[in-house]
């Protein structure tokens, strides 16, 4: 797959290792559902919490995330040269993607 996946091979070194991470392009978007609201004192330093009303729909996406975005390290490649697909086809890649072991990098 030239846009978005590569085909996985056991004991390959990631691609990414030199690359490391920046937050500014290596980050996901979600809502924030917290059980809770957390509100510091500015004056006191003292943590309060607020149950957030109406309660969360999906509160653990760190789970979610963390897996996701340790997945598109290690699988993804962004050609920024390929031609644009619509949403089903980059949909059906994120798809494949997300099947893919978070734990063995892609070959090169």
């Amino acid at each position: 797959m030239q846009h978005a996946v590569k085909e996985s091979k056991s004991g390959e070194k990631m691609r990414q290792q030199s690359q490391g991470f920046a937050f500014e392009r290596d980050t996901f978007a979600f809502p924030n559902e917290l059980y809770w609201e957390y509100r510091i004192d500015p004056v006191t330093k003292q943590t309060t919490t607020v149950k957030n009303n109406p309660p969360p729909t999906y509160a653990h996406h760190c789970f979610v995330v963390v897996r996701a975005a340790k997945q598109f390290l290690l699988h993804a490649k962004f050609d920024p040269d390929a031609p644009q697909l619509n949403d089903a086809k980059y949909a059906g890649l994120v798809r494949e993607l997300m099947r893919r072991s978070p734990e063995v990098g892609s070959a090169n």
